[in-house]
């Protein structure tokens, strides 16, 4: 049985450790059974990995769901990595992709569909004034983004998100606006108390993948680099 369908075929890779630390990103440029072959994005050269060591691998797709394998390196090479006895990790979460913090700025736009937007321009043209300036108000919201990663976002709203609801999130991680969908996958409680929104995105396309992995790249530099300074002026 082959690792990944074929339709993975050029998806792009997250290759991490058993303990998250992320170690690669790159494409599949083969798949076979049980095994697994990616080469860096754009030509870049792949990291030398240990030999036999445990990782999991993130595979992500612009229409299929991301897909999350273990498997132990079997050769790596400044063109490629190959990844061998790869089975699918069972049950496992979408939010242990590689993820920053971020607290950018973003905008939600309420996402419909033409037929429920007909239904919300109906209900606008017949409520009250409160009650339609309530609808407008929650179609459209400031947000903060708190963390990113290729699958998602943790969100900081003032006004309740409900679980499910599709928004289209414009955000800019560094000076390059990115506009996802995204659903509303789950509250999250945080340590002070506060509820965040955990979002997933989906029917996003490759390009818009690739632009958003190498920002959440040069975050990760310069999150490393404060760190590095913050520990120097010791």
């Amino acid at each position: 049985m082959l690792a990944l369908p074929q339709e993975y075929l050029g998806s792009l890779c997250e290759i991490k450790s058993l303990e998250n630390e992320l170690l690669a990103v790159g494409r599949i440029i083969k798949i076979d059974k049980e095994a697994l072959e990616l080469a860096g994005r754009d030509d870049e050269r792949m990291p030398l990995l240990q030999y036999r060591a445990p990782v999991k691998v993130f595979a992500h797709h612009a229409k299929l769901d991301t897909r999350i394998l273990v498997g132990t390196i079997y050769l790596s090479t400044e063109n490629f990595v190959r990844v061998e006895g790869v089975r699918s990790l069972q049950n496992f979460e979408r939010r242990g992709a590689f993820r920053v913090n971020s607290a950018v700025p973003g905008k939600l736009t309420l996402y419909l569909t033409a037929e429920e937007q007909a239904d919300f321009d109906r209900r606008l043209v017949k409520a009250s004034d409160e009650a339609a300036q309530g609808m407008v108000d929650n179609a459209n919201l400031d947000v903060q983004v708190m963390d990113i990663s290729l699958t998602g976002v943790r969100l900081r709203s003032s006004v309740p998100l409900v679980p499910c609801t599709l928004y289209m999130l414009d955000f800019a991680p560094l000076e390059q606006h990115l506009t996802f969908l995204l659903r509303v996958q789950r509250l999250v409680t945080m340590p002070n108390g506060e509820t965040q929104y955990g979002c997933i995105f989906f029917d996003y396309t490759e390009k818009q993948l690739d632009t958003l992995c190498r920002d959440l790249f040069q975050l990760q530099r310069m999150e490393k680099s404060r760190r590095r300074n913050a520990a120097a002026a010791q």
